[in-house]
């Protein structure tokens, strides 16, 4: 009973993991270099690697995370910028609209 429920939480675990991983892909990459650190402990531990190796991981697994966080920055950095030319797109619309309109007034209030 115990290791069905065990079981049934891993599999839910599983399932939420995709979504986690999309809202925090830094946090979702930092989780996966720690359980392959974790593995690479205990392969030290029982002399299937060296120390030398195990720092190598080490040294790999910072510029992985490190390169993750600078693709996030340029990431974001790309949406901002997008997101402020559609905001001025939007202020020119508005504006060559309004223009538009005043033009339009003065001509009808004229009678031409």
């Amino acid at each position: 009973m115990f290791q069905e429920a065990a079981i049934a939480e891993e599999r839910a675990a599983a399932k939420a993991a995709p979504l986690r991983a999309a809202i925090n892909p830094l946090e979702a990459e930092m989780v996966k270099l720690g359980k392959e650190m974790a593995e690479y402990r205990q392969l030290l531990d029982q002399g299937v690697i060296s120390v030398a190796e195990f720092e190598q991981a080490n040294v790999i697994a910072a510029k992985r995370l490190s390169d993750v966080d600078m693709n996030l920055r340029r990431w974001r950095q790309s949406v901002e910028q997008a997101q402020g030319y559609t905001f001025k797109a939007v202020i020119i619309v508005i504006a060559t609209g309004l223009v538009g309109m005043v033009s339009l007034g003065i001509k009808t209030a004229l009678g031409k």
